[in-house]
């Protein structure tokens, strides 16, 4: 499944996207990608058993492939749920661009929340026993 960069997600559609007529008004396949890419990538980062799919240019939106794409969601944000503050919609409809920025907001407050607990960790690990402390010989 190709591999897809966290940084692409877009979360800052805005009414002069659909006035202007941009590639961000509007959802099709790529963008279904990018969201099950980011959930898969996500998901393999944190440890989370998820399904997704690849989807391509004669694929309908079905209800039952966004219940799967929203319990994936849902899945995700439980890991990091107090420090998320998007939720996963009820139901997912892409009939608006704030929906459409609250999916992929909620992806990308995950990853940045899993940079920022990994980043952490990294910083306070050491070994201990392997090396004098202070005056003291191990």
């Amino acid at each position: 499944m190709p591999t897809v960069n966290l940084e692409s997600l877009i979360y800052d559609r805005t009414t002069d996207d659909l006035v202007n007529d941009t590639d961000k008004a509007y959802i099709d396949y790529k963008d279904l990608n990018r969201v099950e890419g980011a959930c898969r990538e996500l998901a393999e980062l944190l440890g989370v058993s998820i399904q997704t799919k690849t989807w391509v240019i004669s694929d309908w939106r079905t209800e039952s492939e966004m219940k799967r794409i929203r319990d994936n969601l849902e899945k995700l944000q439980k890991v990091y749920e107090s420090a998320i503050k998007v939720k996963a919609p009820t139901a997912i409809t892409y009939t608006s661009i704030t929906q459409a920025n609250g999916i992929e907001r909620l992806l990308h407050d995950a990853w940045m929340t899993y940079r920022s607990v990994t980043a952490g960790r990294r910083l306070l690990a050491f070994t201990l026993g392997t090396a004098p402390l202070g005056n003291r010989e191990v």
